[in-house]
């Protein structure tokens, strides 16, 4: 075997190392995203109907994604399940009732607000 032989065996074994590597780095960077999706989806189920949450600027978005500069106050109705991630963070859709709201949701009154909130900030705001 020549010296130009034993440099592409050499070349091809390095390179689909280097490709076996990426693909195992891809299936643990993936297993530890569905471990922290499944920690998070346990942790919002913590966070009932009725909860009340106060969400700073910056934690919440409007479908229109349009970032809101004031805070809210709202009472939760439902939490979706599906968790998005956007901008670094994971969110959350989220339907409730504005505190001075006095409909109850079993009085077949839509909720008052539907947003995105920010998951760290809902677990906060719940404790």
């Amino acid at each position: 075997m020549g010296v130009l032989a034993r440099w592409r065996a050499g070349w091809r074994a390095t390179r689909r190392e280097r490709i076996l590597a990426a693909a195992a780095a891809d299936e643990a960077e993936e297993a530890t995203r569905a471990r922290d999706r499944l920690l998070v989806t346990a942790n919002l189920q913590r966070v009932t109907a009725g909860t009340a949450l106060y969400l700073r600027a910056g934690e919440w978005r409007t479908p229109p994604d349009v970032p809101p500069s004031a805070y809210v106050d709202v009472r939760v109705s439902r939490l979706d399940e599906r968790i998005i991630v956007y901008d670094g963070a994971a969110w959350v859709e989220g339907a409730g009732h504005l505190l001075e709201c006095a409909w109850r949701d079993d009085d077949g009154h839509p909720p008052c607000l539907v947003v995105l909130a920010r998951v760290d900030a809902i677990l906060r705001a719940a404790q």
